[in-house]
């Protein structure tokens, strides 16, 4: 029971926590950096309390599919919204307007997304048990983990970029996005709105889906141990998209400036 309730911190509520992680990098040293994180927090924590009270009745939307498709739309903004989080907080000291309207939609979305999902499950969860004192121990368990493990990754990331090793965070956030975003196909095949195909692999020999290090590395990079070509379709080009527009908009700005 204990370790089940942990699980569900693991799978839902640790990306939020490596979200904040790499965020507390990004803003460092901007001004009202971190007061906009805390309106995106509150604006996302508010959200997920108001869509698990109304979601027996987005579940009805759609045919029996309003959840899955919800998700599904919270997947897209996240990735489109903090899709240049990184290049715009990495310029100026000052966070611009368009910026911080990124952070706040991108930052909430995500947070409605994990939070109302562990909430979903975790009320089901709930309901069918009887011992709520190792429930407790769990959350309690669950939570520490969770702050743990934010903790030491801030500090990683923040020694990598004292290294000034700043691609190796660009592809750390890639990775990240890219592996948020190709869970839709999970969402959709949920309601049969896609065929994923049989797995191309199987990489449960090494780090099964369903174990404390499989929900870490899913957290982090959106592991799957047995993948699909659609899903390794998806996760390739949202990893590699970040990089294309990236050196597109350098190539476009470059040739302004020889211009003039």
């Amino acid at each position: 029971m204990i370790i089940n309730t942990v699980i569900l911190f693991l799978r839902d509520l640790l990306p939020i926590f490596i979200l904040l992680s790499y965020l507390q990098v990004f803003l460092k040293n901007k001004t009202l950096g971190f007061s906009y994180l805390s309106s995106a927090i509150s604006f996302g924590v508010f959200s997920s309390l108001l869509f698990f009270l109304a979601a027996p009745y987005v579940s009805e939307m759609f045919e029996g599919t309003g959840i899955e498709r919800t998700f599904v739309g919270l997947l897209f903004i996240t990735y489109c919204f903090l899709f240049f989080i990184n290049a715009s907080t990495s310029k100026n000291s000052l966070l611009s307007s368009h910026t911080k309207s990124l952070l706040l939609l991108g930052v909430g979305s995500f947070i409605v997304l994990k939070a109302s999902a562990f909430l979903i499950f975790f009320d089901v969860y709930f309901q069918r048990q009887n011992n709520h004192i190792n429930i407790l121990i769990g959350c309690i368990i669950g939570l520490g983990i969770c702050a743990s493990f934010s903790t030491l990754f801030s500090f990683i990331l923040t020694e990598v970029i004292e290294r000034n090793k700043n691609k190796l965070i660009n592809v750390f956030w890639a990775l990240f996005l890219a592996g948020q975003i190709s869970q839709i196909t999970t969402y959709l095949s949920q309601v049969d709105l896609i065929e994923v195909g049989p797995p191309i692999v199987n990489l449960s020999a090494f780090v099964q889906d369903n174990s404390e290090y499989g929900h870490v590395l899913k957290a982090l990079i959106g592991y799957e141990e047995s993948p699909s070509l659609l899903f390794l379709v998806i996760y390739g080009l949202a990893f590699t998209l970040p990089f294309i527009t990236q050196s597109i908009t350098k190539t476009f700005i470059e040739k302004n400036h020889y211009d003039k």
